[in-house]
């Protein structure tokens, strides 16, 4: 027998049966984790149709709750009463008649 032949007939011993048994624990593994895969996709899926229950809920909610009414302003501007600016200004006392010292 020459060299190759030997080596091929011991790679043939020793490696066939030891990628089988690789090859099974592979396929074991991918099964387990399609498994997995299905009940994190269910529990998934169980999450969404609450959180679209809760929206509805919220929804339904806000559609409910009494509009304020405004008193004076623009739609979509507060009145005047909401608006601090206007009800309590501030006076800063200029404290120096220079403008390059002047603290505002």
């Amino acid at each position: 027998m020459s060299v190759a032949e030997d080596m091929r007939k011991v790679l043939q011993d020793f490696l066939a049966p030891e990628l089988r048994s690789v090859h099974a624990r592979l396929d074991a593994m991918d099964e387990k984790l399609e498994a997995h895969a299905k009940v994190t996709e269910a529990r998934f899926q169980e999450v969404l149709v609450r959180i679209d229950a809760t929206n509805g809920r919220i929804d339904n909610q806000l559609e409910n709750l009494p509009r304020p009414r405004q008193a004076r302003g623009a739609p979509g501007n507060p009145p005047d009463s909401l608006n601090p600016k206007l009800e309590d200004p501030q006076v800063y006392p200029i404290t120096s008649t220079d403008p390059a010292g002047a603290h505002f």
